[in-house]
């Protein structure tokens, strides 16, 4: 027998085939690990917007009732808190991390992050304070 060539067969991909959906970390994030290391992750992130979006994901990959019922927040007050531009406060993201079986610490920073100094006030020459520069007027 010569060398034998199979035949491949013909593989068609339509657009159907190649439609993209978009992602949703969510379904991604299917173990309490996955959910420590995402969080972890977003703690070394300057902007606090990506830590409501993981607390956001965590919420819809657990079930905001799971998360209500560990919490004790109502349902409705989580989808409140962790809404698009919404900014939860303190307490909320506390007991959300405390229900997820974590707890938040503090750590001194490699490099810390300096923000412009405020200009200093200027004080006037003869320390009347209006912070002008100018020369109170006398009075007669």
């Amino acid at each position: 027998m010569k060398n034998a060539i199979c035949a491949k067969p013909r593989v068609t991909v339509t657009k159907k085939d190649l439609r993209a959906r978009e992602w949703d970390p969510s379904e991604w994030l299917d173990t309490d690990d996955k959910i420590r290391r995402q969080l972890e992750a977003c703690s070394k992130d300057a902007n606090p917007r990506v830590l409501v979006m993981v607390l956001q994901a965590t919420a819809r990959a657990l079930g905001m009732t799971e998360l209500a019922r560990r919490t004790g927040i109502t349902r409705e007050s989580l989808y409140k808190s962790l809404g698009f531009s919404r900014n939860p406060r303190l307490d909320t993201v506390l007991k959300i991390v405390r229900a997820l079986g974590l707890e938040v610490s503090l750590k001194r920073a490699k490099k810390p992050t300096v923000r412009a100094a405020a200009r200093p006030r200027v004080r006037a020459a003869n320390g009347n304070g209006n912070g002008n520069g100018r020369r109170a007027r006398k009075t007669a």
